[in-house]
């Protein structure tokens, strides 16, 4: 891309927007359409640089930014634009077993080349996953989180679905985290819950097989969950 202050052609849209956040679809002046997201600053100085990183690597099933400009304190990501509509969206919360198995392969498959340059994406979310209509094709998107491996020291509270070691703290991060994220994608995909026993139930269609791939992604001891994506997508792989 060219410099992005002569390219924007006008907003045609606003994707989504968080207090820490907004996406618009915009038009440029060359007729393409591209994602713009602005943020707010971000608390580590080297965010920027390893998003840019994550700029180099291309992969079908990875949507990387483009460019990555700073005005005024604020981070500008430009992507491409791709109309797709998130997991749920397209899928609704319990697809057929061979369609889960093959979703959540291609996820694994996005973070296998983060994996490989050293890179947690560690936000692996419903809401950043995008499948294409047609094909099934899936994307992984938003890297505004994504870290090195990093020793946290104290435990950190979200309402997201994190690893456990996440929120105790004193404790090694590294890619295990994805996977756990990526285990219970797949759990939800293949499971309803229980409200009465507090537990999850495989829907028809779920091997034994298939849970036991599951729990090694999601154990709560991190030693005792696949390494990488690359392992859990061998292992996934063998049930395709």
């Amino acid at each position: 891309m060219k410099e992005a202050d002569d390219l924007v052609g006008g907003i045609e849209a606003v994707l989504g927007a968080t207090f820490h956040s907004r996406v618009f679809k915009i038009k440029m002046a060359n007729g393409g359409h591209y994602v713009m997201k602005i943020n707010q600053p971000f608390k580590d100085p080297l965010q920027v640089e390893l998003m840019r990183e994550i700029g180099d690597i291309s992969h079908p099933n990875l949507l990387t930014p483009l460019e990555i400009a700073e005005e005024d304190g604020r981070i500008i990501e430009f992507y491409p634009y791709i109309p797709h509509p998130t997991l749920y969206q397209r899928h609704g919360k319990q697809p057929d077993p061979e369609t889960a198995k093959l979703i959540v392969l291609q996820i694994l498959l996005g973070l296998s080349p983060l994996h490989r340059r050293g890179i947690i994406h560690h936000d692996v979310r419903e809401p950043n996953i995008f499948v294409n209509p047609k094909t099934d094709e899936v994307t992984l998107f938003d890297y505004n989180i994504s870290k090195k491996p990093y020793f946290l020291r104290t435990g950190m509270s979200t309402i997201n679905n994190v690893p456990p070691e996440y929120l105790v703290g004193c404790t090694q991060i590294d890619y295990r985290f994805d996977i756990y994220q990526t285990g219970i994608i797949l759990r939800d995909l293949t499971h309803g819950y229980d409200w009465a026993k507090e537990t999850f139930i495989p829907v028809k269609g779920v091997t034994p097989e298939l849970v036991q791939v599951i729990i090694n992604a999601i154990h709560p001891d991190p030693d005792k969950r696949y390494r990488t994506a690359m392992n859990m997508a061998e292992a996934l792989d063998k049930l395709i």
